[in-house]
């Protein structure tokens, strides 16, 4: 009778013990998940400053693109429409080593902004007249070797809202002539601009 009341004893402190270690289980479970989510909230909290951050950069930078090509003034040379004709004389190389000449010049205009830059064509530039105009521009510079190409382009672009210099107010130019030469073979200059 002993021996089964020890037993039924030694049964009860088992289970007991076993559903206590099962409580402390569950509590400690309990806390553990609670210091998971508080250390998921901080990481998630860092996760969106970093993303912040990188907005912030991500403007910036956006920012610097859109200046890019401004660095002597504040003409726009952004999204400007480009026509290179046809010709038979000059590869569209040529023509994009004028158009930077061109847009180099345009981006030191304070305040005007760059609508289209259009190549007029080969009759109309490569005369022998405007071949012997180019020359004449040309006299007395450091590279006095003779001009025999040129090219023409125009291009429409708006001037300040509040003017200066030679611009009127807040003004539509349209047909804005560009005049550049070289020799055969060299570098392009922009020699005159205007009408």
């Amino acid at each position: 009778m002993k021996k089964k009341l020890l037993l039924a004893l030694s049964v009860f402190a088992i289970c007991g013990l076993t559903a206590c270690n099962a409580k402390v289980t569950t509590e400690t479970s309990e806390g553990m998940d609670k210091e998971m989510e508080a250390e998921m909230d901080e990481s998630m909290k860092e996760l969106d400053d970093k993303l912040d951050n990188m907005d912030k950069e991500m403007d910036e930078s956006m920012k610097e693109l859109d200046d890019l090509g401004k660095e002597d003034g504040d003409g726009e040379a952004s999204e400007v429409s480009i026509d290179y004709g046809d010709s038979e004389l000059y590869t569209k190389e040529d023509m994009d080593a004028c158009i930077k000449l061109i847009e180099d010049e345009f981006n030191t205009w304070e305040g005007c902004e760059l609508h289209s830059i259009s190549y007029s064509s080969d009759d109309e530039a490569n005369t022998e007249d405007n071949i012997k105009w180019m020359n004449e521009l040309n006299e007395g510079s450091a590279d006095a070797e003779p001009l025999t190409e040129v090219m023409m382009f125009t291009s429409d672009f708006h001037s300040p809202v509040e003017g200066g210099g030679a611009w009127e107010p807040d003004e539509e130019y349209t047909d804005y002539e560009w005049w550049l030469a070289r020799s055969k073979g060299g570098d392009w200059k922009l020699m005159t601009f205007g009408y």
